[in-house]
């Protein structure tokens, strides 16, 4: 899997309907959509154009989020719900690249105590993780199967959620 699969564009700081630009401090709205060739595209939108907006595309998953200063220290804009929502919405995803997406997005949200590790089994040449969100207890376990990713592919989709995660507008 090239390094490549893994892209998603960062911020451009400007308002994806209006083409105004995004002024630090100010709230906007942060969307993730598909693009024609597959690929999940991060478009930023200014609140008084969001209405427009969110009726002229279809979006894969939006937050509402502020413009970082250029000099303040980097901070998480995607706030808990909205990362467990997204990997609600990836779930049946068939396309690789968005389950390896998913699968280091489920390493993150264990990590952060988001989801809860119920067990595993193994099926045809995947190991299928069960997983859970924190607080919930019924109905069955989410599942997340290992795509057999390498060091560099991890890294890959690492970096990419940390763009989401963190706000890397520059």
């Amino acid at each position: 899997m090239a390094i490549d699969d893994y892209s998603v564009s960062k911020s451009s700081r400007t308002c994806g309907l209006t083409g105004r630009a995004l002024k630090p401090g100010e709230s906007c709205v942060a969307t993730l959509r598909e693009t024609q060739d597959g690929q999940l595209e991060r478009v930023d939108y200014a609140l008084d154009a969001w209405p427009d907006a969110k009726r002229s595309s279809r979006f894969f998953s939006m937050w509402r989020t502020r413009v970082p200063d250029d000099d303040g220290p980097r901070r998480a804009f995607v706030d808990d719900e909205a990362l467990v929502d997204l990997f609600i919405r990836l779930e049946g995803e068939t396309k690789r690249e968005r389950q390896a997406f998913r699968y280091v997005l489920a390493l993150v949200l264990l990590r952060k105590r988001l989801l809860r590790f119920e067990g595993r089994r193994q099926e045809a040449d995947a190991e299928i993780w069960l997983l859970r969100p924190r607080g919930t207890s019924d109905g069955p376990a989410m599942e997340v199967a290992d795509p057999g990713l390498d060091d560099a592919d991890v890294v890959a989709v690492h970096e990419q959620l940390g763009e989401i995660l963190h706000g890397d507008l520059g």
